[in-house]
């Protein structure tokens, strides 16, 4: 087959060697969590790698992964935030909650479990938590795969970005916390596991069906909370496509003045239109 050349330059591999059929339907699932990086592996050990941390999370059950960038290794209010969020979008009754023996993730954990059950109520699940041996990569394999498949697609995202901006996207800029976090949830909603199904299916019971635009792309949005409001004024202004919110189906919009969402875009005319370097550049948030 062939082969698009930002794929090659993002994440191609050597072939694969096949595992054992996946123990995924095991009574009790297992939610692991892991640092992930975008830079040398040297200095994973260090809080002085150049970027912020990613945090990776996979389900064992409908193998949903996620990823958000976090200020800094260790306990932190938006990393405990983002945690407690996505243990309670897997909806389980009872998960184990499983890391590495590293210091810093072990920290997080400790506080997300004890935060989640001072909170527990019966809709919500308990949380054991374990850890796999020192040296036993292995022991933690599942999330160490969605962090390769993670830091691969991030790569893939970014080349191609810099492709249709024909401008560098440096690893510490506005926009990158924003393909981390889509990279996940793309490969959630549409990688198709043996079973003829993705994670969303198997986590929601049905496929996604929202429409989506390129990741970058320069779109129209309509502003919040602006029909019927606005009589004189336009009601569109345009972003930076970012992605789509689980929760809404809303667009995450990125503009000059920060982050926000519309349920509705329109997409530009032109190459120069959808790609507009300026626009990019102005972006915050």
């Amino acid at each position: 087959r062939s082969w698009c050349p930002h794929c090659v330059n993002g994440k191609a591999v050597d072939i694969c060697h096949r595992n054992a059929k996946s123990t995924s339907n095991a009574s009790i699932p297992v939610v692991s969590i892991d640092y992930a990086y975008m830079t040398e592996e040297d200095k994973h050990d260090t809080d002085d790698t150049g970027t912020m941390p990613i945090i990776v999370m996979h389900d064992s059950r409908s193998k949903t992964v996620t990823a958000d960038v976090v200020t800094s290794k260790g306990v932190n209010d938006y990393a405990v935030s983002r945690a407690m969020e996505k243990l309670r979008a897997f909806g389980y009754s009872e998960v184990i909650f499983k890391s590495d023996q590293e210091p810093a993730i072990l920290a997080l954990k400790d506080v997300v479990a004890k935060e989640w059950q001072g909170k527990l109520t019966m809709d919500q699940s308990a949380i054991r938590n374990e850890e796999s041996p020192v040296g036993e990569h292995e022991s933690n394999g599942a999330v160490e795969n969605a962090v390769r498949r993670i830091q691969g697609q991030v790569r893939t995202l970014r080349n191609a970005l810099e492709s249709r901006y024909r401008v560098h996207i440096d690893r510490n800029g506005y926009v990158v916390p924003w393909v981390t976090i889509h990279v996940a949830a793309t490969i959630t909603r549409f990688q198709v596991s043996d079973d003829g199904m993705t994670a969303r299916e198997r986590l929601r019971g049905k496929s996604f069906s929202t429409e989506l635009v390129e990741f970058g792309e320069c779109v129209w949005f309509l502003k919040l909370s602006s029909v019927g409001k606005f009589k004189w004024e336009s009601r569109w202004d345009e972003g930076i496509w970012l992605g789509v919110r689980d929760r809404s189906g809303e667009a995450i919009v990125g503009t000059d003045v920060g982050v926000t969402k519309s349920r509705t875009i329109r997409r530009k005319g032109s190459y120069e239109e959808r790609w507009n370097p300026a626009l990019l550049e102005s972006m915050r948030g």
